[in-house]
């Protein structure tokens, strides 16, 4: 999972750029290398004795859900000895999120073109109202859509975005905390605290230092 920057990568003779929020499942006894030289990349990876996907790439995951689950592997497998079932079971759910990403469909035209539009927008402070105007829908007609669609209104669903950028920010960048509020367009600091808190019960700082024993491969 490319947390910053493209990795270019083949399997076989099948080839792949994969890019921030990009996943790349690779499969067993099957030559992979790289293609081009990659620059400012940072990634996460992990090897499964046993996986019951195929090869997948999805080019651009909810990152912050396996963001955590990453995070929380390395944490225990510092200890491998004594987390080794934390870590298998770890492995398992980030399989389970993988298959349950890349079987996401958005059944709705409209809904597609809007979502992404949010998530393209998810650093700014984004309003019901303006995501209507920018499509010059009406509110309630975009709020029954989203509801159809993923069960919760427009205004939850751009929470729900700009939540996980703020999260991704939190687990893969050395960022201050108030550096990632003004990243993700809150000119209010304790507006920002007010927002993270109201969503996760906890600080920023608290998820931050949740799964905090990790090791950093620089070779």
């Amino acid at each position: 999972m490319v947390i910053s920057g493209t990795v270019y990568i083949r399997i076989g003779d099948r080839h792949y750029e994969v890019n921030k929020d990009g996943v790349l499942l690779m499969p067993p006894g099957i030559r992979h290398a790289g293609t081009k030289t990659s620059t400012g990349v940072s990634f996460y990876w992990i090897h499964f004795d046993d996986c019951p996907l195929k090869e997948m790439h999805i080019e651009r995951c909810e990152g912050h859900h396996l963001s955590l689950l990453f995070r929380q592997a390395l944490h225990f497998c510092v200890d491998l000895a004594r987390n080794a079932e934390a870590c298998n079971y770890l492995g398992r759910l980030i399989l389970l999120e993988l298959h349950t990403q890349s079987s996401k469909t958005i059944r709705n035209r409209t809904v597609y073109e809007v979502a992404e539009w949010i998530r393209i927008h998810d650093d700014q402070p984004l309003k019901t109202r303006d995501v209507a105007e920018h499509f010059r829908y009406n509110p309630d007609y975009l709020n029954r859509l989203f509801r159809q669609e993923f069960g919760k209104s427009l205004k939850s669903y751009i929470d729900q975005v700009r939540m996980g950028r703020i999260k991704n920010m939190l687990l893969n960048t050395s960022l201050s905390v108030q550096e990632i509020a003004e990243q993700c367009g809150f000119k209010d600091y304790k507006h920002f605290l007010k927002f993270f808190k109201h969503h996760q019960k906890i600080s920023p700082k608290e998820f931050r230092n949740t799964y905090y024993y990790i090791h950093i491969n620089n070779s």
